[in-house]
């Protein structure tokens, strides 16, 4: 475990650049768009920008791993100072990005909070703001965490079936990805997926606020969270167990 964290720590270390540019873009399209707001007399304006901001998270993680796989040279596999089995390098690549993630979505709520203050005509408030909190940070992590163990699989792949043949890794890459959104496409429209992960409901009308970005929706359900958990940690696993497969 001690290695684990150390894995983690070292990888803070090195995408700290990652994580000023981000914040740094953040709070300087923040000013500039309230800048533009307050010579423009629309302050409103302000409130609709950081909920963009909001759910550009959706890809926070997804432009994370591209900017690690950038400073690796473009190359999955670390070979680091740890002799860690390929999930827990994964593990460890996955929790130094959520803590960045956390960092980022806690500045853009903060900011989200002070336009909810300044703009009169928003129906955000203390009382509500923190519960909407709450849930957009779970809602928008698991979206995120859900698109990239797909991305961190295929890269996978691709790079064990490279060692073969080019070829056959950008094939199979396109094979598998059709395959399986077929597969979990017709899957998640079948009654037994409506009966194991339809439950839990969340009247996202009790949870956001009046005019909040995610109001055009009904309601959403618990269970699907808990599956797309589950298989971003299936996705995981099976990714490491390709990263193991390849450096024997």
């Amino acid at each position: 475990m001690n290695a684990w964290v150390q894995f983690v720590k070292k990888e803070m270390k090195e995408m700290k650049e990652f994580r000023y540019i981000s914040l740094g873009l953040i709070f300087g399209n923040y000013i500039a768009v309230s800048f533009f707001a307050y010579v423009n007399h629309v302050p409103a304006f302000i409130s609709t920008w950081v909920n963009t901001l909001l759910m550009a998270h959706m890809v926070y993680l997804i432009v994370y791993y591209c900017f690690r796989l950038f400073l690796n040279h473009h190359k999955v596999v670390v070979r680091g100072d740890f002799s860690l089995p390929g999930w827990k390098v994964l593990a460890a690549k996955y929790g130094a990005g959520v803590l960045s993630f956390t960092i980022s979505l806690a500045c853009t709520l903060f900011l989200g909070l002070l336009s909810s203050l300044i703009v009169s005509q928003t129906s955000m408030n203390l009382a509500s703001y923190f519960p909407s909190a709450i849930y957009l940070y779970f809602h928008l992590l698991c979206i995120s965490t859900f698109i990239i163990s797909w991305i961190m699989f295929g890269r996978t792949l691709f790079e064990v079936v490279k060692k073969r043949s080019p070829f056959y890794a950008r094939l199979s890459i396109v094979g598998v990805l059709l395959a399986l959104t077929w597969l979990f496409k017709h899957w998640q429209e079948s009654g037994l997926y409506s009966f194991l992960f339809n439950w839990g409901t969340v009247e996202l009308s009790a949870v956001m606020p009046k005019g909040g970005t995610l109001e055009v929706l009904p309601a959403a359900y618990i269970g699907n969270y808990v599956y797309h958990i589950l298989i971003s940690i299936v996705l995981l696993f099976l990714s490491g167990w390709l990263m193991d497969k390849k450096r024997a």
